[in-house]
């Protein structure tokens, strides 16, 4: 039997990813994943004494049989993707193995990093391992016609009415790239005392460009970027932060500037850009960190703390409320609703991206200008983002962003966030009336409003040094610390002393007490 095969990391995920493609896109009953763990093993040969590892993807969910060792693996697995859950397990009582099928809504980039992690770290299967797609089925009495064909790039028929497809898979098409658009160096950031690097960071799904600063020991401030910026948003802020002692990581996020763009919208999900957070934070052995995000940054910043709560020492967020205040604001604020526009133009194909670059990126800088004060933006800042928009396919990249929000709906799973929250608000935002600011704080069980009354939506340039302030003030009041924790109760203490007392006693002796005390 004929099998599309793959042995690299990258080569597997994806052919996971076409499988499950064609899968969604042909209505196809389920696929198929067999693995060998053994390179020299011939794909034609069927050794039925050696059961190979399998993943079954249908409906989406994954349908697996594990081991009581690998099934404790999977609950483990599944717990770092939050939008997936263990629905049912099945153990006759004449099987080996126990049937788990787990419930996984995502794009398929995701779902292939799933599958991937299921053999290699369920399954136990080495690095190197070889997979197979075994089938992606369609129950069909005669060939397809022509014209299905026609947009297929392998398939395979056979008489017993099964037909094997793969589709075209355009994902993580434009690779991230150092040498392209603005660095640290072109604007002029660097210090004798703090040493700056521009690095590709692999994340996981996507690679993406950091900025990287300060103490290697330092406590980690991440700063989230929004649209249209990139990391270059927050250059303002890195050497003070590491001057202060934290270590700063400034990304180019998913699709942005030199980081990866994958080309499907789905993998703009915003459990992906989540999942490239905590990509972040593992690469640079970080368990925790200030989060800040601005804009969208802030709205990724939000959701690392409802599914990722344990990452985030601090959370910081800008000018953009917490996902259930904004969804039940802009179901009953028309204002919001008007003001929310844009978003909607976003969801045409081709035509935003088209007129953004009409006139040098006109309608972009000229939204940047009247929305923010006079003199917040200049002729070098606005050169400088024309060449991150400039970057091949990054503009579109950045639009998919809100193309993937509208279309997937994405549901937390949680809306209270408990981690302490500073929302810091320009109240002449344009973009969003002031009160999502109040909103939002009810959804935290310790979070401060700050209104900057003067502010618009571009606070962190308008407000720079205030902002700077507050956030070192709110990071200082949650430090990470090493205290121990053994603590007793006041009764307990008095205890232990008296315990402590008596052995001191009976160490120098009874005599000298005595006397000391007589």
């Amino acid at each position: 039997m004929t099998r599309f095969d793959a042995r690299t990391p990258q080569e597997r995920r994806t052919l996971f990813a076409e499988a499950i493609t064609a899968h969604r896109e042909r209505a196809s009953a389920f696929s198929t994943f067999e693995a060998d763990s053994n390179p020299n093993t011939d794909p034609e040969s069927e050794n039925e004494e050696v059961p190979r590892p399998w993943v079954q993807f249908s409906e989406n969910m994954f349908n697996i049989d594990v081991t009581e060792s690998e099934l404790e693996r999977v609950h483990t697995l599944v717990g770092e993707f939050p939008e997936f859950r263990v629905d049912q397990l099945e153990s006759p009582e004449d099987a080996e193995a126990t049937n788990v099928r787990i419930t996984a809504r995502s794009d398929a980039n995701r779902l292939a990093a799933f599958a991937d992690r299921v053999f290699t770290e369920v399954y136990d299967c080495p690095d190197e391992y070889q997979v197979w797609a075994t089938a992606v089925w369609l129950s069909i009495s005669t060939a397809p016609s022509s014209d299905l064909i026609s947009d297929l790039r392998q398939y395979r028929y056979y008489p017993n009415g099964i037909f094997l497809i793969t589709t075209p898979h355009k994902s993580m098409q434009v690779n991230a790239q150092i040498d392209v658009g603005i660095g640290p160096e072109d604007v002029g950031l660097s210090s004798d005392d703090v040493q700056i690097k521009s690095e590709l960071l692999d994340v996981g799904d996507v690679t993406l460009h950091c900025v990287i600063a300060g103490p290697p020991d330092g406590d980690v401030v991440l700063l989230l970027h929004g649209f249209p910026e990139f990391w270059y948003g927050w250059h303002e802020y890195i050497l003070p932060l590491a001057t202060a002692g934290y270590r700063v990581v400034v990304p180019d996020q998913r699709g942005y500037h030199r980081s990866e763009r994958p080309d499907a919208i789905s993998a703009y999900h915003l459990d992906a850009l989540a999942t490239d957070v905590c990509g972040i934070l593992n690469t640079t052995d970080a368990e925790k960190a200030h989060i800040v995000g601005h804009d969208w940054g802030a709205f990724v910043a939000w959701w690392v703390a409802l599914h990722y709560p344990a990452r985030l020492q601090t959370l910081s967020v800008i000018n953009v409320p917490h996902p259930m205040a904004f969804k039940q604001n802009i179901r009953r604020n028309p204002k919001q609703v008007l003001r929310s526009w844009y978003i909607g133009f976003f969801q045409l194909p081709r035509i935003p991206e088209a007129l953004a670059r009409v006139g040098n990126w006109r309608s972009v800088t000229t939204m940047m200008q009247r929305s923010s004060r006079d003199g917040t933006f200049d002729a070098a800042d606005f050169e400088r983002y024309r060449a991150a928009w400039t970057v091949n396919g990054a503009y579109e990249a950045m639009i998919n962003w809100y193309r993937a929000i509208v279309r997937e709906n994405p549901q937390p799973v949680q809306t209270q966030v408990n981690t302490p929250t500073l929302l810091l608000w320009g109240a002449q935002d344009t973009f969003l009336t002031r009160s999502l600011a109040d909103d939002s704080a009810q959804y935290c069980t310790n979070a401060e409003v700050v209104m900057f009354e003067q502010a618009t939506h571009w606070i962190t340039h308008e407000e720079r040094t205030q902002v700077q302030n507050q956030l070192l003030d709110h990071f200082a009041a949650h430090e990470v610390t090493t205290e121990s924790n053994w603590h007793l109760s006041p009764p307990e203490a008095r205890v232990f002393s008296l315990l402590c007392m008596i052995v001191w006693v009976e160490f120098l002796g009874i005599d000298w007490f005595n006397r000391s005390c007589l």
